[in-house]
């Protein structure tokens, strides 16, 4: 977990990472899913549709999905984002994406936030938290993985 997490309640910070202890078995299902470039620090991906998957519910007060699920969402920028929630919740660590027909959805918490970079995916966002009830007409924040590059590459003694 990120050393700077805040735990009070806006979810600043809200990146983790986990080892695993075996490579995963990689399939036409299963893939690797690239990180930003350091090129990409300075790009806001607003207008560009995303993709996030994951196991939550599908509507409020629902069971989490045994089958992965997944849709497309648009980013926004986070001044427009700030228009939905109180005042300081929505810093520059963090950017917002949704659709008003799709949200993610209780459950989703961790999952990926994708961008289509030509035949493979990159990781521009961490599902970090919505607006209850699941509405599609509110944003999805996400942690920004571009502003912890630093943190991801030397936690994963990556060369930069």
């Amino acid at each position: 977990m990120y050393a700077d997490f805040n735990t009070t309640g806006n979810s600043n910070n809200d990146v983790s990472i986990i080892f695993l202890t075996e490579a995963p078995p990689l399939s036409r299902y299963i893939k690797p899913v690239a990180l930003p470039s350091l090129l990409d620090v300075n790009d806001s991906f607003v207008g560009r549709p995303a993709l996030i998957s994951g196991w939550g519910m599908t509507v409020v007060n629902s069971t989490t999905q045994e089958t992965l699920q997944w849709t497309t969402v648009y980013v926004i920028s986070n001044i427009k984002c700030k228009k939905y929630f109180k005042p300081g919740i929505i810093v520059e660590s963090m950017l917002c994406a949704h659709d008003v027909d799709t949200s993610a959805c209780f459950g989703d918490s961790g999952s990926a936030l994708v961008v289509n970079t030509g035949g493979s995916y990159k990781q521009i966002g961490i599902v970090s938290f919505g607006p209850e009830c699941c509405d599609p007409r509110i944003p999805t924040a996400y942690t920004r993985v571009t502003s912890f590059l630093e943190w991801i590459t030397t936690t994963c003694e990556m060369a930069k």
